[in-house]
């Protein structure tokens, strides 16, 4: 098992029985270090198969692991599949990951979403402005968002984002903070064998430019609530005062 000084993907987690997906982008890891730890993590089910696209793949970077999955922003991309656990339906779920970017003038982002063909689940994602957006379809057209005024998220540092639905309201978060609620969500649209999750990227065209880890996916449960929270600093408490 790889592990870390600081931190273990397989850490304790009292969410375990609801994680559907745990990416954390280990260097020398499982699935060419793009692997999911999901069932590792609760200890039942199978871990699911990440493909990479372009030149997506791991990088070193002080950070959890020592290590990060990477994108240059052009054309860079991991598919997850297409899955049953990645259909949220009318029920509570949580998606949550670190991201360091370089830039925001491509709209980083990921989830499923694909607005050329009708592919709409949920995103989060930054717009050229820098701010973060969260997004869920109700019907594969129409969507429910959470588009927040503040805060303008910087450049090369990791930042925390989280969306999460609890009852019929969605959440956004920033590093811990609920920057919006939406309390209209109904039921998501329902996936077909066709709707991928992308990692990286959404639509086409619109691409990470930077690094992704720890990404986890819960299905049928709100971890937060609408609450504000602590999260662990992402980076190794040794020489952090360089």
């Amino acid at each position: 098992t790889t592990t870390d000084a600081y931190v273990s993907q397989l850490r304790e987690d009292p969410y375990a029985a609801n994680l559907v997906l745990a990416v954390p982008g280990i260097a020398g890891g499982q699935g060419s270090g793009y692997g999911d730890y999901s069932a590792d993590i609760k200890g039942s089910g199978s871990n699911k198969t990440l493909t990479a696209n372009g030149n997506a793949g791991v990088t070193a970077t002080p950070s959890y692991y020592g290590s990060a999955l990477s994108f240059d922003g052009n054309g860079d991309y991991f598919d997850a599949g297409s899955s049953s656990d990645f259909d949220f339906g009318s029920g509570d779920f949580t998606v949550e990951y670190w991201q360091n970017a370089n830039s925001f003038a491509s709209t980083p982002g990921l989830g499923i979403w694909d607005n050329v063909n009708n592919q709409r689940s949920w995103l989060i994602y930054q717009n050229s402005s820098a701010l973060p957006r969260f997004y869920v379809s109700t019907d594969g057209t129409t969507s429910v968002s959470v588009n927040a005024s503040s805060p303008t998220i910087p450049t090369n540092q990791w930042n925390h984002f989280c969306m999460e639905r609890s009852g019929s309201t969605l959440f956004g978060y920033v590093n811990g903070v609920c920057v919006g609620a939406n309390p209209n969500l109904g039921t998501q649209s329902i996936l077909t064998p066709a709707d991928p999750f992308w990692i990286g990227k959404w639509e086409t065209s619109y691409y990470i430019n930077g690094e992704i880890q720890d990404l986890r996916v819960y299905k049928g449960v709100a971890k937060y609530k609408g609450s504000s929270f602590d999260v662990p600093k992402p980076y190794s408490p040794i020489g952090i005062e360089s």
